[in-house]
């Protein structure tokens, strides 16, 4: 290649601040004096600077990407978001803008996705550069080098998503003006822009210069005072573009649509880094080469002083003296408050003078107490595995616990045999010596160690079995010719079991010295009890204890979304036995189907809040990683499928939000009537806000609106209730939520649901109705909640937790294992958004109206679980709540309502919150001083 570069003989004449700088000038020549929010939909934005730009208007982002899916050559242009797959209704946005997205969309499907985007909106525009974009081009040239360097005959990228190329100005002019649409087109420099729609007729008769858009822009997000926000996208939508056969051209739909997030891939990433690595390596372009080889020379030097201060005498010694005092003194024991003494000594007299040090010695009153004392280091130098590894020496394995464990363990009167059962294939030997282990070490001795060769092939193996079966004659072991199959052998340990309950380990997994102990403490107290779960971690290659996992109590709607429940399950023997034991085709998920069946026969379900088993993050373990086993996801597919059609319940399996869970979607009997309950007072925004966005986005469409008006004054309010389409209730005493929400439901009348909702929320999700209705309906579910967002995005409701941070209740954001994205059961939801249905409320007498601000509907919720009653929380729910809008946060809430809900629930343990968290701090362990 001889000439000049033609990579550096192009430039990029426009970037985001002139594409967006010019779409913020256009907005405020259109709406210059908005009093209310903006709605904008804001298509190829990604992280999108408008939500800087338009800092008090609602920004939604959206991100289009072309697909070739399917045998038929289907095309899906979509992003990935984290609400419902349904469509937005007419209309939905103020404002549709779409910066450089046409050219993600194949060529054929553009005149259909530019309808799409008239069909949502009230205006949109397009803003596009030339049809020769230097960046396509530049890409183009990059990757034609990367082939002729590579010496390779096919695309090393072709896999990799190219755009079809930008539309040329005349093809988008055509493709308006053949629909009919009113459409202006601004030149600005090398910027293309069309604005259509109700925009576009404003704009008819007005210039707009071209001028230096980047300073313009600046001046703008200067002026605003805008920060970039924090935290996550409020919500991503979709557009699903779908197609007939290429060759066909027969177009069948563009809709926009809300869509489960695609997982992401870490192999791919790590594939896609190789990749690149390699690239760099072998086709370096322009000055790369030099610039790698500085790179490589800054890191040989910082390599070369890490080990010169690692090979120091100095600090070889300093790290052994503290690894030999982290293994004789540990942090968490008295020892160490011992052994830190002198160094604490050294370093008063050092800071602050040996007179300080003399003076403070004396006073021995003061410091030999604190010798007795356990050493806790401070918690914000702690990592969440080194705080949890603290927390498991304190609370189980100090000697001090073991020894108690010991002296119980010889008084329990009920002593019960536990099989344990392991089938065993080929695992590493010390994987397996170590699980052996596990289990003859236990504190409660009463158990059998079933063992099951399921046809390994190395010697190793099998002379460690038979090594084992040799020294414990508790150990029982039954070697097969050949493979069957996790389920087959387990079974065939199954057959081995004279316990009277049985309990499943892997083959490279750990229990817990103290795991049966904990289980036979429990049939104790309960012995009743069929099935038995609890807590567990995972242990790493270095034997560190990582990732615990501190589940709720029995949440059957969690399981129905996920195998939360896993390990350490103990069942009784004849309640697997009876129901045929584990099940072939369910390999990976067998365990899954086993518990589902399980919780079918019986109610008598306990859980122990302590994590009693040791997954092992071995290469290619789902403990290591959910993407090993893809396999085991669709076979706890089939058994939930399988679960619906034993007990008769019409629904769907799909993909849940997060990856390895599912969403279970039941079918809506009968289409009901929904009356949706509004209080209000003034604040006409809020309302109507509230009322459009159910209006335009709801796609079930059998509901009624019922507003309880709390005494407005103001004109525009009592303008906007005068012509509100539904029925307004006059409530005009004193507020009291509790007897506004009782006299509302009340007057429903025959209606099926009722749904509670605050004035100062907003619909995102379509489906919110349907998805909470889904769940309304079945029998045994007293109140469904919804996922409730602030204007950040970031959640403000998730579910309610019972007597967190020193509240006798508590919204909260369950980042905690994602369970913010899953449905399940929780003690309570919020009012703000909460469906029922009108016989259970007046059969549980509604609200308590002695509550009247606060606390009513988490009253409710526990006055139905302990009737009996399921609280659910669902996900796909998704609202914007503006917490307190109408009244303040909290500016009505006195101490009484307080006092009387501490009263009749004192003594209460939130099921779904582990005890093992600080009540003070969430989801932290509460460690022991």
């Amino acid at each position: 290649m001889s000439g000049p570069d033609p990579l550096e003989s192009h430039d990029l004449p426009f970037g985001l601040a002139e594409r967006y700088g010019l779409t913020r000038r256009l907005i405020d020549v259109l709406w210059p004096d908005r009093s209310a929010s903006l709605r904008v939909l804001d298509v190829e934005g990604r992280s999108s600077p408008l939500k800087q730009l338009l800092p008090n208007d609602t920004v939604v982002v959206t991100d289009s990407k072309p697909l070739e899916t399917g045998a038929d050559r289907r095309f899906d242009s979509y992003v990935r978001a984290n609400g419902p797959a349904l469509p937005f209704a007419d209309r939905s946005f103020d404002l549709v803008t779409a910066h450089d997205a046409l050219e993600h969309v194949p060529v054929p499907l553009r005149p259909a996705f530019l309808e799409e985007l008239l069909r949502v909106s009230r205006s949109f525009l397009i803003v596009n550069g030339p049809v020769d974009e230097p960046r396509t081009a530049r890409a183009e040239l990059v990757i034609a080098r990367l082939r002729e360097q590579l010496s390779v005959g096919e695309d090393p990228f072709a896999h990799v998503h190219r755009r079809p190329g930008l539309p040329d100005p005349a093809a988008i002019e055509r493709i308006l003006a053949s629909r009919g649409v009113d459409h202006v087109r601004i030149p600005n420099g090398p910027l293309s822009l069309w604005v259509a729609g109700n925009a576009a007729r404003h704009l008819a008769d007005a210039s707009f210069p071209a001028g230096d858009l980047a300073r313009i822009m600046d001046r703008v997000v200067a002026g605003a005072g805008a920060a970039r926000p924090t935290g996550r996208p409020c919500y991503r939508t979709a557009f699903v573009v779908a197609a007939g056969p290429e060759e066909s051209g027969a177009l069948e739909r563009v809709r926009l649509a809300f869509l489960p997030p695609e997982p992401s891939s870490d192999q791919q990433l790590d594939r896609t880094l190789a990749m690149l690595e390699d690239f760099v390596r072998t086709a370096p372009i322009g000055g790369t080469t030099a610039r790698i080889r500085e790179l490589e020379a800054e890191l040989a030097e910082a390599r070369a002083a890490h080990e010169g201060v690692t090979s120091a005498a100095g600090y070889r010694l300093l790290q052994r003296l503290r690894r030999a005092l982290d293994r004789v003194a540990p942090w968490g024991t008295r020892r160490r408050s011992v052994l830190l003494a002198p160094l604490r000594a050294a370093r008063i007299g050092r800071r602050q003078g040996w007179g300080t040090l003399l003076r403070k010695a004396i006073r021995v009153w003061r410091w030999v107490p604190g010798l007795w004392a356990r050493a806790i280091p401070p918690l914000e130098r702690l990592s969440g595995d080194e705080r949890y590894d603290l927390w498991l020496r304190l609370t189980v394995l100090s000697p001090l616990r073991m020894r108690r464990m010991r002296r119980e363990a010889g008084r329990l009167r009920y002593r019960p045999l536990i099989s344990v059962i392991v089938p065993v294939h080929d695992p590493e030997p010390e994987w397996l010596r170590a699980a052996i282990g596990s289990v003859r070490a236990q504190v409660y001795e009463g158990w059998e160690l079933c063992l099951v060769d399921d046809g390994s092939t190395r010697e190793d193996v099998r002379q460690l079995l038979a090594d084992a079966a040799r020294i414990d004659r508790r150990i029982r072991l039954r070697s097969e010719d050949r493979n069957r199959g996790i389920a087959e052998a387990s079974n065939v340990a199954l057959d081995m079991a004279t316990g009277e309950f049985v309990g499943f380990l892997d083959h490279d997994d750990e229990l817990k010295p103290n795991a049966l102990l904990e289980v036979v403490k429990l049939l104790n107290r309960h012995r009743d009890l069929d099935y038995v779960y609890s807590d567990e971690d995972k242990v790493d290659l270095d034997g560190w204890r990582t990732d615990p996992f501190f589940k709720p109590d029995w949440s059957p709607e969690l399981l129905m979304s996920v195998n939360y429940v896993t390990h350490f399950s103990v069942y009784r023997t004849e309640v697997v036995r009876s129901l045929g034991g584990l099940r072939a085709g369910f390999d990976g998920s067998q365990d899954y189907d086993l518990v589902l069946r399980v919780t079918e026969a019986t109610k008598r379900i306990a859980h122990i809040p302590s994590p009693l088993y040791s997954w092992r993050k071995v290469p290619g373990s789902a403990a290591a990683s959910l993407d090993f086993k893809p396999y085991a996801f669709e076979a706890g597919k089939r058994a939930l499928e399988d679960a619906l059609a034993r007990r008769g319940t019409p629904g769907l399996v799909e993909r849940g939000l997060v990856e390895g869970r599912y969403r279970v979607r039941y079918e809506i009997r009968s289409h009901p009537r929904v009356v949706i309950v509004i209080p209000t007072r003034d604040r006409a925004e809020l309302l109507e806000r509230c009322v459009d966005s159910i209006r335009s986005r709801s796609t079930y469409d059998r509901y009624e609106l019922l507003v309880i008006d709390n005494g407005s004054r103001e004109p525009r309010a009592l303008e906007y209730l005068a012509s509100f389409p539904g029925r307004v209730m006059r409530y005009p005493h004193e507020f009291n939520f509790s007897t506004m929400m009782n006299a509302a439901v009340e007057d429903v009348g025959d209606a099926e649901f009722v749904l509670l909702l605050n004035n100062d929320t907003e619909v995102i999700a379509p489906e919110w109705l349907d998805a909470m209705m889904e769940h309304g309906q079945r029998e045994e579910v007293a109140a469904v909640g919804a996922r409730l967002l602030f204007r950040t995005g970031e959640p403000q409701h998730e579910g309610i937790v019972v007597g967190l941070g020193g509240s006798p209740a508590r919204n909260v954001a369950y980042d905690y294992f994602e369970l913010g994205q899953t449905i399940r059961n929780c003690s309570a939801v919020s009012a703000a958004c909460m469906l029922t249905r009108p016989e259970v409320f007046r059969g549980l007498g509604g609200f308590e109206e002695r509550l009247a601000v606060a606390w009513g509907d988490v009253d409710y919720c526990l006055r139905a679980t302990e009737k009996g009653y399921e609280v659910v929380y669902t996900p796909y729910a998704v609202l914007y709540h503006d917490e307190g809008s109408t009244r303040g946060v909290g500016g009505m809430h006195g101490p009484e309502d307080d006092e009387l809900f501490l009263a009749r629930w004192r003594g209460y343990r939130d099921p779904y919150y582990s005890p093992c968290f600080d009540p003070a701090r969430p989801f932290e362990l509460a460690l022991e001083g």
